[in-house]
């Protein structure tokens, strides 16, 4: 079963692109890495790929369907009537940059499942705060 990803590139606090693909998790990062090598920085920036989790809360009771989906991700109880699990992410970095002793990502894709439209939501807005300076 193909499973479905999504890409997103964010560039200096904002996510500038978001796509989804019919592709599974391993295949997509190797999609949005060969693009990130065709915009590598290569005279200032290094080229780095992270394989990450991101961490899921969400609100009990779940259905069969969302259960096996989640348990994939380490599925744990974190409350009474939450759960949460460790989404796999990977971000990709080729515009960056250190300023004395602070690494700064100016562009990045970050490739991940997709599971719903909220959580997805939250990834983007992650995304964006990744290369956001903190300003």
């Amino acid at each position: 079963m193909t499973s479905k990803s999504i890409v997103i590139l964010s560039k200096n606090g904002k996510a500038e692109l978001y796509k989804e693909i019919m592709k599974n998790l391993g295949e997509a990062v190797k999609i949005a890495a060969s693009e990130a090598l065709t915009n590598w920085k290569t005279e200032n920036s290094d080229f780095i790929i992270i394989r990450d989790k991101y961490p899921v809360e969400i609100q009990l009771p779940i259905t069969k369907e969302e259960f096996e989906l989640y348990s994939k991700f380490n599925l744990k109880r974190t409350g009474s009537k939450t759960a949460a699990f460790e989404l796999p992410v990977y971000i990709i970095s080729f515009d960056n940059e250190w300023v004395e002793e602070e690494y700064i990502d100016h562009e990045v894709y970050v490739v991940t499942l997709k599971i719903s439209e909220k959580i997805t939501q939250e990834i983007v807005e992650w995304a964006s705060e990744i290369t956001s300076k903190g300003e």
